[in-house]
């Protein structure tokens, strides 16, 4: 698998969300995506463009955790159910926080990336007491993050 280069999504990110230039950025660097995000299998990398695109405020933090999580997302589609990609979906609070979510029959998975530093996942269950809820701040495990999102 090919090596994405966070730092030219990040600048390309920069970009995009100037106040001055940031629609004529958005148009000429829309095009040449592709390539930055092409270890991405192409249902990932469109998921991944839609929540990065659909939210120009997210801070430097949230698009790291944003593209982090998305690779490990690309490693695990062949271990889960491809159709649990489709079936998230994706919001901005008033906080600022970007919030990526589930709703199955056994309950809601919620991961909570704050605007400064830090991933909240909980799991609100539907059939019983087994709610979990985890404050993430350092050395996170992705791929691990990304089996937990998909597994509820």
């Amino acid at each position: 698998m090919m090596e994405i280069d966070f730092d030219q999504v990040k600048r390309k990110e920069e970009l995009m969300q100037s106040e001055i230039a940031g629609d004529s950025y958005k148009d000429f660097l829309s095009s040449d995506l592709d390539t930055i995000t092409q270890a991405f299998d192409k249902e990932v990398r469109g998921l991944f463009q839609t929540i990065s695109f659909s939210y120009p405020s997210l801070t430097e933090y949230q698009n790291d955790v944003l593209i982090r999580l998305f690779t490990a997302f690309d490693i695990i589609k062949s271990q889960i159910d491809p159709d649990r990609l489709k079936a998230f979906k994706h919001l901005i609070s008033e906080d600022g926080e970007l919030i990526l979510y589930r709703r199955t029959d056994i309950g809601l998975t919620n991961l909570v990336i704050d605007s400064e530093e830090g991933i909240t996942y909980s799991f609100i269950s539907a059939t019983d007491n087994l709610d979990i809820l985890n404050s993430l701040l350092e050395d996170i495990d992705y791929e691990r993050l990304a089996y937990c999102f998909f597994t509820n």
